[in-house]
């Protein structure tokens, strides 16, 4: 059997929609909570058949990495132009910029989305369409306009 990352991109993405719509079907929907115990038997096979693929876990790793820095720049560019800057002092290094709350209410913002961090938090940007009141700061400039001096 063919790995999905060997696939050609079309039929790896025809593949992931397969599946997206599969699992949104009321009949499998069904048809899994009647037999728990089948899909149980089912990962557990595949567990066994796998486990020992060394490069698994290091290939998802590095897929995981991808798709994360990939949302980190998408968020970045949308509030810091492209290539993302500080908002203050226009550094464009991307290992220090960070996503700053312009009113300063992060902490309490943190609480009402279930304190998501790093690359939760950007994923909720996305998720929620980039709403305002958000901007790329370096982490230098972030820390001075928590304390007030910017």
């Amino acid at each position: 059997m063919q790995k999905l990352e060997t696939f050609p991109p079309s039929r790896r993405d025809y593949h992931r929609e397969y599946m997206r719509k599969r699992r949104a079907d009321p009949n499998f929907v069904r048809w899994a909570e009647k037999h728990p115990e089948v899909r149980k038997e089912i990962a557990n096979r595949s567990y066994h058949k796998h486990k020992d693929d060394s490069g698994a876990k290091e290939r998802r790793s590095r897929s995981q990495a991808k798709s994360r820095a990939k949302v980190k720049m998408e968020v970045f560019i949308h509030y810091g132009g492209d290539p993302p800057k500080c908002a203050n002092c226009e550094t464009d290094d991307v290992d220090v910029l960070t996503i700053d709350h312009i009113d300063g209410n992060g902490h309490q913002h943190r609480k009402e989305i279930g304190n998501k961090l790093g690359y939760l938090f950007y994923r909720w940007l996305r998720q929620n369409n980039f709403p305002p009141g958000y901007r790329v700061l370096c982490r230098n400039c972030n820390w001075l306009h928590y304390i007030g001096r910017i």
